[in-house]
């Protein structure tokens, strides 16, 4: 009975890990209930089979019976498909079966102490699955959708181990001292062939943070330009009213002379509504985040979107202000890129910003059509999302850096997005 609920707990164990590798098409809550309904499916199935055919041959059919299911299932609420599914759930089957040596070494090495197995496993069980949740799944993901090679090449290396320890060398570690001695080594020789992926997806995450990075700075390198370029203007303009201005000062006398009191206000009127359209518009001190609002408000109004924005800083800012400003760069594209698929009309963007008690952002605009919601809650990259699932992977990894709380939903046909510091 004991090697039965050991079984059973490998089939828990192994869902659950498989599962932090997921990119899931439903909510959280949706995902869980499916994940561990299916996790109970086979661990009743397992019990009954346990007992009908018993353990050597069970354990020949653990693939068939547990393996197939599972890799069908997950298939089923996966976003990915092809070998990175697979990739997924032989990862999850990686991780159980390294428990499971650890566990049994030193319950091998403890003299068979039945408690030392069982806090083994709740031991590294625990630190498994905060490794995975905390370092490997947000790397995963982040370069799931990047990678588009190799993955068939990394399966062939996991598969080759799912071969070699469950079918070739079949006891368990502590059972014999072949399989003491192996199965460990082979774990072992695994995870060095597994920090090789993990320096792969790495590599990949950098090259996409230094594009991403110099993408951005472009945008704020031309929003600024096309700042100064707007001062110049204006500038010009102001030097241009202040030479006209000495003809403006006679006619306004001459006109007070005549007494045409109502031909004066109206010139009066007239020249100071011309000196305001010379002042170039300003949104906040900092000359960053101003030059990127006047950018992207200027490219959203000449495509016919209307912008309303009230906009509080506080002083000094909570993080440097290149960084914040991608974050309200990835936002306003994607609502401008979001916009164009309305008519006109209805066409808008609102952004607002308060300082008090803590900065709070909100950026927020119609929508053509729905939008799905990946399991975090979040927008998912790709078709089908008007757009909004693009940068969002920035913000948030903007927000994990800076102890930012990023937030978004769709409420009466209007997406928004918000970041709380």
């Amino acid at each position: 009975m004991v090697s039965l609920a050991v079984l059973l707990y490998h089939t828990l164990l192994g869902m659950t890990l498989a599962f932090l590798f997921l990119e899931s098409r439903y909510s959280r809550r949706r995902t869980c209930l499916f994940v561990y309904g299916v996790a109970l499916v086979l661990m009743i199935s397992d019990v009954f089979l346990y007992r009908a055919v018993g353990e050597e041959r069970f354990l020949r059919l653990y693939t068939f019976t547990n393996h197939l299911p599972a890799l069908l299932a997950l298939s089923f609420i996966s976003r990915t498909r092809g070998w990175q599914l697979v990739f997924q759930l032989l990862s999850g089957v990686f991780f159980c079966t390294l428990v499971q040596h650890l566990s049994a070494l030193l319950y091998y090495f403890s003299g068979g102490q039945l408690w030392v197995l069982i806090l083994s496993y709740a031991v590294f069980s625990t630190l498994m699955v905060l490794f995975l949740l905390r370092c490997l799944r947000p790397l995963y993901l982040q370069v799931l959708n990047h990678l588009h090679g190799g993955w068939w090449l990394m399966c062939v290396g996991i598969a080759l181990y799912y071969v070699l320890v469950i079918y070739l060398i079949p006891e368990y570690v502590g059972e014999t001292a072949h399989a003491t001695i192996l199965k460990p080594t082979i774990s072992l020789l695994l995870m060095l062939f597994y920090a090789l992926i993990v320096t792969l997806f790495s590599s990949i995450h950098r090259e996409m943070e230094n594009r991403h990075n110099a993408e951005m700075f472009a945008v704020q390198l031309a929003a600024l330009q096309r700042q100064m370029e707007s001062s110049r203007a204006a500038e010009e303009a102001l030097r241009i009213e202040r030479h006209d201005l000495r003809h403006r000062l006679n006619t306004i006398a001459s006109l007070a002379r005549a007494g045409e009191r109502q031909t004066l206000l109206s010139y009066i009127g007239a020249a100071q509504e011309a000196l305001e359209e010379t002042a170039p518009e300003r949104w906040c001190a900092d000359p960053v985040l101003n030059a990127v609002f006047s950018f992207y408000f200027t490219q959203a109004r000449r495509m016919g979107i209307r912008v309303e924005a009230s906009l509080a800083f506080p002083d000094p800012l909570p993080v440097e202000a290149a960084a914040l400003s991608t974050v309200f760069a990835n936002a306003l594209e994607n609502a401008i890129h979001a916009c164009q698929a309305l008519p006109e009309a209805e066409r808008q963007i609102v952004c607002h910003c308060i300082s008090r008690p803590k900065l709070m952002l909100e950026v927020s605009n119609p929508c053509a059509g729905p939008i799905v919601f990946d399991a975090d809650g979040f927008p998912a990259a790709g078709g089908g999302n008007d757009g909004h699932g693009q940068g969002l992977r920035s913000i948030r990894s903007f927000c994990e850096k800076n102890g930012a709380l990023p937030s978004c939903g769709l409420k009466n046909g209007w997406f928004y997005l918000r970041v709380a510091f």
